[in-house]
């Protein structure tokens, strides 16, 4: 969401820097046919007006004709910095000559983050060939970031990144409190992964996200509308029928907070029947959206098994199913032993390539119906259906022994046990939170008493 209305902000630069340089005043300069363009146009008074800090000019030998940064805080005129034209010339603007190639979108430099735009300069008065390219950017600095808080409807942070990639470019973490952290990759023309946007909401992260993704495209949407709608008394009434049935479309779509929902597409093939496929296409894009960040919301970003919040959502659905079913299961709350001396002694980043090995033993131990979590560190959650408990000793001693060859990291063998505690439903509680409750303070048992195995609720209440 914050990134899209992140490329959106740019949007408006972007048509600027096409006014600029689709004019045959500009035209002309590059041409070098007028002599006072950059006195009547580009003092410094401009940089405030267009809301920009770079301007550049490249004529279509690749020249810089004209090149300006305007620092807004010290009130100044700067030479633009090398790394901006390295960055330009390698998105092959300087270069560019056809009437068609428009860059729009977000770059990043040692400076922070910025709008870019740019568009080949074409005379407006009549057809011509491209006489060059003129760029635009602009820092998005706290004043922009203020305006993107409101226009988001949710406060977030940009933060250097350090753990995200381009194909794990979001992940959700539990925040406490009943919040979660959403840090999400900010996709720059470059692909640099250089930062991130960090948003802290309510653990019912998929609603907030679905919907503010549908309030954005439905807002998208309906400028197009009111403005098509404004004029339908110059239309006939076929139009005006049409207009209407892809307005209620949307309206339904807007009410019901729904992706899988299509507006109307008729037989004509005309500008109406493009706008409805057009929105289709964007529901289709924010459909898969909203299914990632669920995925992501239920899974933990590091083994990739699922987390905490979708082990107590299957349990209550369990539990559920239980009563009427009259089913058992069992909660086995899971503690390594030793893992922070792995920890202190190898560094994190070893001790997280060993919970991610662990987690692929601990699934080869499980049926095919069985449920595990990470629920954080190296707890882990796992949760099995039984006729008879003999099941559940049986899966607690091959998830006992399940690390005894140790795992290898970086040629080095690691070792660690696990200890166990386990609740059985109905019979030690009846609710999610009782049963791991429950469990947990028999695993404290478990360690207790030597570590390295289990122990059942025994007297609990």
């Amino acid at each position: 969401m914050v990134e899209r209305i992140l490329v959106a902000s740019s949007s408006s630069m972007n048509n600027t820097v096409r006014d600029w340089a689709i004019w045959d005043e500009t035209y002309d300069y590059i041409e070098g046919n007028n002599s006072t363009y950059l006195d009547s146009n580009l003092y410094y008074e401009s940089f405030e007006t267009l809301n920009v800090n770079l301007v550049l000019y490249y004529d279509i030998n690749q020249s810089i004709i004209f090149s300006s940064f305007y620092d807004f805080e010290e009130e100044t005129e700067i030479p633009v910095d090398d790394e901006f034209i390295q960055i330009i010339e390698t998105l092959g603007i300087h270069q560019n000559t056809s009437i068609d190639f428009y860059i729009q979108g977000i770059i990043t430099t040692s400076d922070g983050i910025f709008f870019i735009a740019s568009s080949p300069i074409l005379k407006h008065s009549e057809i011509s060939d491209v006489a060059g390219n003129v760029i635009f950017a602009r820092q998005i600095d706290q004043t922009e970031l203020d305006e993107l808080e409101i226009v988001a409807g949710f406060p977030f942070e940009i933060f250097e990144n350090t753990i995200l990639t381009e194909d794990n470019d979001t992940i959700v973490e539990n925040a406490g409190d009943n919040h979660v952290l959403v840090k999400h990759l900010i996709h720059d023309l470059l692909h640099t992964d250089q930062y991130m946007i960090q948003i802290l909401l309510d653990k019912k992260v998929e609603p907030i996200i679905g919907n503010t993704l549908l309030q954005l495209a439905i807002s998208i949407s309906l400028v197009g509308l009111i403005f098509a709608l404004s004029t339908l008394f110059y239309l006939d009434k076929e139009i005006f029928r049409r207009l209407l049935r892809l307005n209620s479309g949307i309206k339904k779509i807007s009410e019901n907070a729904n992706f899988s929902t299509r507006v109307p597409i008729g037989p004509h093939h005309d500008e109406i029947d493009y706008i409805g496929l057009e929105i289709n296409s964007m529901l289709d894009k924010l459909k898969e959206s909203e299914q990632k960040i669920n995925q992501m919301s239920y899974t933990d970003y590091l083994t990739k098994i699922p987390n905490r919040l979708w082990f107590y959502d299957h349990m209550e659905q369990t539990i559920q199913k239980a009563n009427a079913s009259k089913e058992k299961f069992a909660v086995l709350f899971l503690d390594l032993d030793g893992f922070k001396t792995i920890n202190d002694t190898y560094g994190h980043g070893v001790g997280d390539e060993f919970l991610v090995k662990v987690s692929e033993v601990f699934l080869k131990m499980l049926d095919k119906n069985d449920a595990i979590a990470r629920i954080g560190g190296d707890e882990f959650l796992i949760m099995k259906k039984y006729k008879d408990v003999k099941e559940i000793n049986e899966l607690a001693d091959r998830l006992l022994t399940s690390l005894k060859d140790g795992i290898m990291i970086n040629e080095i063998k690691l070792e660690a046990t696990v200890s166990m505690g386990i609740a059985l439903y109905p019979d030690n509680a009846l609710t999610k939170e009782d049963l791991v409750l429950k469990a947990d303070k028999a695993l404290y048992g478990s360690k207790s008493s030597g570590k390295n195995s289990y122990q059942y609720v025994i007297n609990i209440k």
